[in-house]
């Protein structure tokens, strides 16, 4: 298939050439800019929608879906079902079985449809707002593969699967392509996803072109760089102090009702000037954790230390300016409309270090409109409106959200300047992707079955494959 997409005077995408075969997957990997999430949305044939009347207030947020599109060879398949890198936006009900009747239509034999993706019975009863962002990826991935379409466009859904769920999902894909169904990728852990696609196409952020593994070995490449220049300035720093310290730490959500998840007497402790990771299954608690640390929830049991005190003696301004958080949903912590009110903000509050760097990265007299920002943007926005000439420790979530590689080490490299401004500082990595935290030669925290063990080598790390083979 070859199409062009007009957004109003200009062709945004101009002669894109993607091949849509039945039994066959393509995988798009690249740039992760707008124009690659419309990719996935034209192919599905989401865009362009039609507009019905004019609205001045919220034109500029939609003018990218209301283009026009033009199919010069092929067409484009009778039937899709897209699923994009946020869960949420797929899931619009409040129990899992109300999700799952209203979209597939079943009355009965839910628990068949979590089956696709190993999801227990008892996530019925669940209300979706309780569930991981794990459990909500596999849970739309779950009623997705239980619809029968002609095309399959699934982008940015690996980020969020424990391994586990990743093999689930390259079953299922090989049990789409024996039905003959054509299924597109749009993904950046690609390694695993290339062993099962027929083509592995490159975006550079305005075309398709062949995809060179010497764009991704050279990746690897700076990513190792950046990592050592940060292990390099955290060494630098002195004494590395005890900076947080769980002790006995227990912790159970009441509301959820049958199979009520728990964190039972969780010790560790982390140091400054260091760089952890924590890896653990999907609703194992690791979100949890970081919540705990930021005392958005309470323990039950136990007691938590920051810098030595007691984390309950800690007024909530001096946990803002001690903990930077980024979550794994950026856009659910943005509460200004600019970047530039951000810059105003930091300014006024007297915190020289952030107003700087956002300088930096956002420069010049631009506003900079939040709705008009990449993930990996916000994520940025989040991370320097956040931190502090105090801040001892930062915390990335699911960082490689919605991010490509080239941004994954832009991210690494705001932190290593922000390193260099400060006293004293140590990152928390909570990811599924193993690959990048081995990559950044992290001390590794492993969360399973409501405990917290180190754990000596990410390279072993697996779970349970739920009866999947590969």
């Amino acid at each position: 298939m070859i199409f062009s997409y007009r957004i109003g005077d200009r062709w945004a995408l101009n002669n894109i050439g993607v091949p849509v075969q039945g039994g066959r997957l393509t995988l798009l990997t690249g740039v992760e800019n707008k124009l690659f999430g419309l990719l996935g949305g034209i192919l599905a044939g989401l865009f362009p929608i039609e507009e019905q009347e004019p609205f001045p207030q919220i034109e500029d947020l939609i003018q990218d879906f209301t283009g026009s599109l033009k199919v010069t060879e092929g067409k484009l398949p009778e039937t899709a079902i897209y699923l994009g890198p946020d869960p949420e936006k797929h899931l619009l009900f409040s129990r899992v079985d109300e999700e799952i009747f209203a979209q597939t239509g079943r009355k009965k034999e839910l628990e068949q449809v979590l089956e696709a993706f190993c999801l227990q019975e008892m996530l019925l009863r669940r209300k979706i707002s309780t569930l991981s962002g794990g459990e909500k990826m596999k849970l739309a991935l779950s009623i997705a593969f239980s619809k029968s379409v002609d095309c399959l466009v699934l982008h940015g859904v690996l980020p969020w699967l424990d391994r586990e769920g990743k093999l689930r999902l390259i079953a299922k894909l090989r049990g789409k392509l024996v039905e003959g169904r054509s299924v597109i990728v749009l993904e950046q852990e690609i390694d695993e996803l290339k062993r099962i696609a027929h083509r592995t196409l490159y975006f550079n952020g305005s075309q398709i072109v062949r995809f060179d593994d010497r764009l991704h070995e050279r990746s690897q490449v700076e990513m190792k760089e950046v990592s050592e220049r940060i292990h390099t300035e955290l060494g630098g720093m002195g004494e590395s102090d005890e900076i947080l310290r769980f002790k006995g730490v227990g912790f159970s959500y009441e509301n959820r009702g049958t199979g009520d998840f728990a964190l039972n007497a969780v010790s560790f402790t982390l140091h400054g000037s260091k760089v952890y990771g924590m890896v653990g299954d999907n609703g194992t608690g690791k979100s949890t954790i970081a919540k705990l640390i930021l005392r958005v929830l309470k323990p039950q049991e136990g007691n938590i230390y920051f810098l030595g005190r007691a984390l309950p003696l800690f007024k909530r301004g001096e946990i803002v300016k001690s903990v930077c958080y980024v979550g794994q949903f950026p856009e659910q912590h943005i509460t200004l409309s600019t970047v530039e009110q951000y810059r105003t903000r930091a300014r006024k509050m007297g915190n020289t270090l952030s107003e700087q760097m956002l300088g930096r990265l956002f420069p010049g007299e631009k506003s900079y409109p939040v709705s008009q920002l990449t993930p990996l943007q916000m994520k940025l926005v989040l991370l320097l409106s956040s931190i502090h000439a105090d801040t001892r420790l930062v915390i990335l979530d699911e960082p490689t959200w919605g991010v490509d590689r080239r941004g994954e080490i832009e991210l690494l490299e705001v932190f290593f300047h922000i390193l260099r401004k400060v006293k004293s500082l140590s990152l928390l990595i909570i990811s599924h992707d193993i690959g990048y935290i081995e990559r950044l030669n992290a001390e590794v925290l492993l969360v399973e079955h409501g405990s917290v063990s180190w754990f000596p080598r990410t390279d072993s790390y697996t779970d349970s494959s739920c009866g999947v083979s590969t």
